[in-house]
């Protein structure tokens, strides 16, 4: 059979200038928020396991709480969801504990940012799997979809937060696992209200990947007489019932989309015009070569958020040992060099990044596998504030915390370096404190705290003084009551000022206005 007939024909999406500008301009802008030369690293969080050696992870939420499984030489396995704690977490079953590994027992392989997790759970080993979704708070109460009829597996591979998962479901009882995967799959959408099978287009054989918040989806379609995992197109589907679109690759046959974002960004593999595999994101539907590590050939991106980037793997070759990346600011950056505290650890793929930038990813401590969260240093600190809007002549306190152990403190305001004087103290301390506030304290201010980090600033708290009038009717304070002051407060209101919040109850709304004016009225307090 000659090459070019093993291919099924599809016709490749128009690409017009507009549409070719758009892209552009959407790329620039995933640079311009997730820039690498403001890199400075990231904490490793190694997850703990269930009774054994080994485990991994594969989703994590907005709280860092990610999912995966844990398994050890004995070849238990079971499905785990961990807490958001650093440096650990705690495990929780969310599966059958089965003697099977790699394919029985349970899997959770995906997480929505609110915490919903998506897999497959089955009950025996080597038993046929069932899609599966759940919230994390209650992973072991999960709700189970069933096969396509004389199917035997089905799996969700990724879920929003409307509970709306998608994955796969095989037709051919009596088989599992890749073989049926690659001969009889059927993209599918798992819902509160049911499963719906894609429409598949003329592929013979189809997975539904990812999916985001609006229910547009992204995955693969298996090339006729081939039918292997390398030998795919890259789909999207606007809605379950019409055909998928497939998307343009950087010039080779075949390409992969693993996920979409909330901003329709799709990042996963294609193929190049000379055969290599390089990570890829379709934007306004037309590929972007996200690139590879210097002298590699070989690169996927496995998810991505809008702001943070893409995260993923980069190999010499398609059969090379992989090493986790992230793909940001037109960079490809290998994670391992960049965890502060990861002496030992050799981070192999990352598997999730959520919308903070944290990254659920996996590799090899003292020879076993581990999965692990990577926390940027950025987001090690915390700062509150119970006051942000204290009374002139009272006082203001912030406090700062760190995830990592901190050696040095120092606080400014605006950029200017604070020291301890007759009413700042704490300068050099993890809690800041002002007395006798002042209109001239107001300001940003955040505390650049030493850690394994380096020097980071922590968020900034923005304090205004308000006015905590003790005649609100006389709000310009000139010691008459007179069209000046509702001038003034009205002033003070529409611009949400907190000196109009007369009734001092936290807030500036109507309320504020009928203090005032009763009292305005009454000529005095």
């Amino acid at each position: 059979m000659q090459r070019g007939k093993r291919f099924l024909k599809v016709d490749q999406p128009r690409i017009d200038l507009i549409s070719m500008l758009s892209a552009i301009v959407a790329a620039a802008a995933w640079t311009a928020v997730a820039p690498a030369q403001t890199f400075v690293g990231f904490v490793i969080s190694p997850l703990p396991n269930r009774s054994h050696d080994q485990s991994y992870v594969s989703g994590i939420d907005d709280l860092g709480r990610v999912v995966g499984g844990s398994f050890s030489s004995t070849n238990t396995t079971v499905a785990i969801g961990i807490g958001a704690t650093i440096p650990t977490g705690v495990p929780t079953s969310a599966g059958t504990l089965a003697d099977c590994f790699p394919y029985g027992g349970s899997g959770l392989y995906a997480m929505s940012p609110s915490g919903i997790a998506a897999g497959a759970t089955s009950s025996v080993c080597n038993g046929f799997a069932k899609a599966t979704t759940a919230q994390f708070s209650s992973l072991t109460s999960r709700t189970v979809y069933n096969p396509l009829p004389g199917g035997g597996d089905c799996q969700a591979l990724d879920v929003n937060n409307a509970a709306v998962a998608v994955g796969w479901s095989n037709t051919t009882t009596g088989c599992n696992g890749a073989l049926c995967v690659q001969t009889t799959a059927r993209p599918m959408r798992f819902s509160p209200s049911g499963m719906v099978q894609l429409s598949m287009g003329a592929f013979p054989v189809a997975l539904a990947n990812g999916i985001n918040a609006a229910g547009v989806i992204c995955g693969q379609g298996f090339v006729s007489g081939a039918l292997s995992f390398d030998r795919v197109s890259p789909l999207l589907w606007t809605t379950p019932q019409s055909a998928p679109t497939v998307l343009p690759t950087l010039g080779g046959a075949f390409g992969v989309a693993s996920k979409i974002t909330d901003g329709e960004r799709i990042v996963g593999w294609s193929q190049t015009a000379s055969g290599d595999r390089h990570a890829t994101q379709w934007v306004a539907r037309l590929p972007i070569d996200l690139g590879t590590l210097p002298g590699h050939a070989w690169s996927i991106a496995t998810d991505a958020d809008d702001a943070q980037g893409a995260v993923g793997s980069s190999a010499l070759n398609s059969t090379a040992v992989t090493t986790g990346v992230l793909f940001s600011g037109g960079q490809v950056l290998q994670l391992s060099p960049r965890v502060v505290n990861g002496a030992g650890w050799d981070v192999r793929s990352a598997s999730a990044i959520n919308r903070r930038g944290w990254i659920a990813a996996n590799g090899l401590v003292n020879g076993q596998s581990r999965g692990m969260v990577l926390v940027p240093c950025r987001e090690t600190l915390t700062a509150s504030s119970p006051d942000s809007s204290p009374c002139v002549g009272g006082s203001f306190q912030s406090q700062v915390s760190s995830l990592v152990a901190a050696t040095a403190y120092h606080w400014r305001r605006n950029g200017q370096w604070l020291t301890d004087d007759g009413r700042i103290t704490g300068a050099a301390t993890a809690t800041l404190t002002i007395t006798g506030v002042t209109r001239d304290d107001t300001g940003m201010y955040e505390c650049v705290v030493s850690t394994i980090c380096g020097d980071v600033p922590s968020p900034a708290i923005s304090m205004r003084p308000c006015a905590c009038l003790v005649c609100p009717a006389d709000f310009n304070e000139d010691g008459g009551i007179d069209g000046a002051d509702a001038s003034d407060f009205f002033a003070a209101w529409g611009s949400g000022n907190c000196d109009a919040d007369v009734n001092a109850d936290g807030g500036v709304d109507g309320q504020d206005v009928t203090v005032f004016f009763h009292a305005w009225e009454a000529g005095g307090c």
